[in-house]
């Protein structure tokens, strides 16, 4: 399921599309996909957007999104530390997703969450998402 938002209308702190969106939600979803007006997939209705292509992470440019990622600021600083690559960008093409090695979501009550399905395409684990979740726990702990 993908929520769009048009022109920039929603601003970081409103909730009204939230709202909106649970109410039409499925319970079959643990998530829906947000779009821009550019049919780039930028972030998830309570969380940020990453994808794995030979192995480099990419993750939305932080003005490109609605939420403010503290998990994902993190999750960049992580991928830096473990010398993982890490490019930031306008957004996932829709045509593109399906390319995706993996593709996970990120945010502070759930950590990193990887993307097992989207419409019918399923998606693998990939050793970096594991590494990242290791890692954030071992960060927890200290």
């Amino acid at each position: 399921m993908i929520f769009e938002i048009k022109n920039g209308i929603i601003k970081k702190g409103s909730y009204e599309f939230q709202k909106r969106a649970l109410a039409e939600q499925s319970k079959q979803f643990d998530e829906r996909l947000i779009k821009n007006e550019n049919n780039k997939l930028i972030e998830g209705l309570f969380s940020n957007l990453f994808w794995i292509n030979n192995n480099t992470v990419f993750c939305v440019i932080e003005d490109t999104c609605i939420l403010e990622g503290l998990m994902q600021i993190r999750v960049r600083k992580l991928c830096q530390i473990m010398g993982i690559k890490i490019v930031q960008t306008e957004g996932l093409p829709l045509n593109e997703y399906q390319q995706a090695e993996a593709i996970f979501l990120t945010n502070m009550v759930k950590g990193v969450r990887c993307v097992r399905k989207i419409d019918d395409l399923y998606h693998n684990k990939h050793s970096i998402i594991d590494k990242l979740q290791e890692s954030l726990m071992i960060s927890l702990d200290d």
